[in-house]
């Protein structure tokens, strides 16, 4: 397929190749992933994350990067089939779905076959798994803007997450727009990501450890009192394990400063707490 012209898609049928797929894990790999499959009108076996291995069963592939072929696959998706359809494969990228790269390709073969509707097929089982997927993130992101918690670390706003989706770019503008006036960082344990937002700009950083300072003692103060007025306004007659367990899943408990106990660790390990977030 040459790099001239828009990028669509043909109605062939593709056969499952005994190859894997390549890439660097970001979103552009991924559209170029897509984009190779096209060119060469095979289905792989698997896209996978990381460098060639000699041990592996099946030949490998690497993909390459490149903006031009990523952003014709994406602005294809957007202009000739629907923004929506182009939403989903961003949202699906991510997802924590174990074959979202495979399914990514899938939706848009499906959506230059069938057209504009595409998004609206939730009978068929490919856009019914990346549809799904998708809300889980949401979901996922929307709980965080209520269970996220902030701590004051040496002036600025900081806390961590451990969420099962990559989550921060689908709450950034929530946070972005509620504190556009404070320098903030919110770290991403479980994908080793960092949101920051510092004099009204945001950038996003891989980290594979992030080492902060002690809290101060007018942190732990304010954790002290959060949690005293947290128990405090408690109904002891109107307690309902169930619905808290619905409303504040116990994967989130070790990061709430108010199910801590009052002996808690003062560095920053632990709880990513202090300040409530609506």
């Amino acid at each position: 397929m040459s790099l001239r012209g828009d990028f669509c898609g043909g109605g062939e049928v593709w056969m499952r190749e005994n190859i894997n797929y390549l890439y660097d894990g970001g979103f552009e790999g991924m559209l170029c992933c897509i984009f190779e499959a096209f060119a060469r009108k095979e289905r792989p076996g698997a896209i996978l994350i990381g460098e060639p291995q000699q041990t592996s069963l099946f030949e490998e592939r690497w993909v390459e990067s490149q903006p031009i072929r990523a952003n014709r696959v994406f602005n294809g998706l957007a202009r000739k089939i629907s923004p929506d359809a182009a939403r989903l494969v961003r949202g699906l990228y991510l997802t924590e779905h174990p074959e979202k790269e495979l399914l990514a390709l899938d939706f848009t073969r499906l959506a230059f076959r069938v057209g504009r509707g595409v998004t609206a097929m939730r009978g068929d089982p490919v856009v019914a798994a990346a549809s799904a997927a998708v809300e889980r993130a949401l979901a996922e992101a929307h709980k965080y803007k209520g269970l996220l918690r902030f701590s004051d670390v040496g002036g600025a706003l900081v806390a961590e997450i451990e969420p099962k989706n990559r989550v921060l770019p689908l709450f950034a503008g929530h946070f972005c727009g509620r504190y556009r006036n404070e320098n903030f960082l919110i770290h991403d344990r479980t994908h080793h990501e960092v949101m920051i937002w510092q004099e009204h700009l945001l950038r996003y950083e891989t980290v594979d450890r992030l080492t902060l300072p002690p809290v101060s003692e007018e942190e732990e103060e304010t954790r002290r009192l959060w949690r005293r007025f947290y128990n405090t306004i408690a109904i002891a007659a109107r307690e309902n394990p169930r619905c808290r367990r619905t409303n504040m899943p116990k994967r989130y408990w070790n990061l709430l400063p108010e199910l801590q106990p009052e002996e808690e660790r003062k560095d920053f390990g632990l709880p990513a707490a202090g300040r409530t977030v609506d």
